[in-house]
C-alpha cells in the first residue's frame, strides 16, 4: 500500500491544503467499500464456495484478501472519525480573512488536533501527524 503522504503530495503538490488529507481518506473509503461490495457479490461468493469445496489453496488467499479489505475499511473509518471533527475548523480557517477571526479559530482547532494526536492510532505517530 502506498503512503498517504506520498499520494497526497502527488495529487495536490508539495504544499497541500489541510482538506487534502480528508479528501484522500474519503476517496480511499469509497474505493475500499466498492471493492468489498464486488467481493461480496453472489458470483464471487459462488467462486469462493467452489474453491473451498475443491480444497483449493486459492480459497485461503481469497479469504485473507476479504479480511484485509474489511480491516482497511475499519482503519479508514477511524481516520475519518478524527478528521471529520476537524473539518468545520479547517473550512473556517480556509475561509477566514481577518486576524481576529483566525485568533478565534486556532484554540479549538489546536485542541482538536491535540485530541486527535492523543487518541488516534494513525495520527499518534509523529511521522503521520506532521503532514
Amino acid at each position: 500500500l502506498m503512503d498517504p503522504h506520498v499520494v497526497i503530495i502527488q495529487m495536490h503538490g508539495k504544499c497541500p491544503q489541510p482538506v487534502a488529507e480528508l479528501e484522500f481518506w474519503e476517496s480511499k473509503l469509497s474505493k475500499l467499500v466498492s471493492l468489498q461490495d464486488q467481493l461480496s457479490t453472489v458470483v464471487v461468493l459462488n467462486i469462493l464456495h467452489n474453491l473451498e469445496r475443491s480444497r483449493s489453496t486459492y480459497a485461503h488467499a481469497f479469504l485473507h484478501v476479504h479480511r484485509e479489505v474489511g480491516k482497511a475499511i475499519v482503519d479508514t473509518e477511524l481516520c475519518l472519525l478524527y478528521l471529520n471533527s476537524l473539518k468545520p475548523w479547517i473550512k473556517q480557517l480556509a475561509d477566514t480573512q481577518s486576524i481576529e477571526a483566525l485568533t478565534r479559530t486556532f484554540p479549538p482547532l489546536m485542541h482538536l488536533l491535540f485530541l486527535t494526536w492523543q487518541y488516534s492510532s494513525m495520527y499518534s505517530i509523529s511521522d503521520n501527524f506532521h503532514r
